[in-house]
């Protein structure tokens, strides 16, 4: 197959770049919006490469930061397409036992990760060993690992299936339309249609206001469906809904077929359970869902079924 950047190619097998220069080069490139025509990746790869020839990595990836300042000039926040694009998580394993992690999240992600570890790394109070010696990255370490262990070790439902908060402000306008940027408490922005999707995934408090940022309203959502309902979704789907899917029931969230923000309900015939991956891509990819005498069914889009008949998880439809 031929190389997906032959001039780096060519240069690479010339001995014209370095491995660091590959590397700064690979990263520069990778940053680069998809939005970005073929043409101009193709410029901006001829660029770097040139400029790898006589300058130094660290130089080249100031090169890389001047040509995607000039593709994406106002680009500081990602659409969602190009979040998910670039989205990724991984532990590497060290030769002394322990890890290193490495990613890049979504903002909803982010959200809820950074709202669900912030209560739990704060320092200890001060008492007979003294005030708390961890610096601030050690505390959201053990924090993370503190999460960690109440997944594994979780062997009952909770109450409530998302036990940290998500404060959201958003303006009336906002909420209408379902377009612009909302933000955190944290002060970090994410989209609109990311904010109200959380509403299926943790509790949030919406903070609504005018333009001039006058608060219209401030409500806790009542949308977490309770643990006798919890059940009830687990006998009745027994884990993921979605067709063909075998997600078990301890992977899966209540998802509001008519969503919470649009006025849909929280009971059985406006719930259903589904795995984290198809609650966020069954709406991008067109299925829709209705429950049908009783059960959850899904409706595929036109390009998989043209005559979009209607589908059931194998072990939702077993008697």
């Amino acid at each position: 197959m031929p190389p997906l950047l032959p001039v780096l190619a060519a240069a690479q097998a010339e001995g014209v770049v370095s491995g660091e220069h590959t590397r700064v080069i690979l990263t520069a490139l990778g940053e680069l919006p998809a939005t970005v025509g073929y043409e101009d990746q193709r410029l901006a790869e001829k660029h770097l490469v040139e400029a790898a020839a006589t300058l130094r990595p660290r130089q080249v990836a100031a090169v890389g930061r001047r040509i995607l300042a000039h593709l994406d000039p106002d680009g500081v926040l990602a659409c969602e397409a190009e979040q998910q694009r670039r989205r990724g998580f991984s532990l590497r394993p060290e030769a002394d036992g322990s890890y290193t992690a490495r990613g890049r999240l979504t903002a909803a992600c982010g959200a809820l990760l950074l709202a669900a570890l912030t209560p739990r790394s704060a320092p200890q109070p001060t008492g007979a060993a003294g005030p708390d010696p961890r610096h601030h990255g050690q505390r959201l370490h053990d924090a993370l690992h503190d999460l960690a262990g109440v997944v594994v070790r979780r062997t009952e439902l909770a109450e409530s299936g998302a036990p940290a908060q998500v404060i959201i402000t958003i303006t009336a306008d906002q909420f209408t339309t379902r377009t612009g940027l909302a933000e955190t408490s944290f002060g970090h922005p994410l989209t609109v249609g990311q904010a109200l999707r959380l509403a299926d995934e943790a509790a949030i408090s919406l903070l609504l206001r005018d333009a001039t940022g006058v608060v219209l309203a401030h409500g806790r959502t009542k949308r977490i469906a309770t643990r006798a309902q919890s059940l009830a979704l687990i006998a009745r789907d027994k884990g993921c809904s979605f067709p063909g899917c075998d997600k078990p029931p301890e992977w899966c969230q209540r998802h509001h077929i008519i969503a919470w923000a649009d006025g849909g309900p929280t009971d059985l015939k406006n719930l259903t359970l589904v795995c984290g991956h198809h609650h966020r891509e069954f709406d991008r990819a067109g299925w829709t869902c209705q429950i049908s005498d009783g059960l959850p069914t899904w409706t595929p889009p036109r390009w998989i079924d043209p005559t979009q008949t209607p589908q059931r998880n194998h072990r939702i439809s077993r008697q």
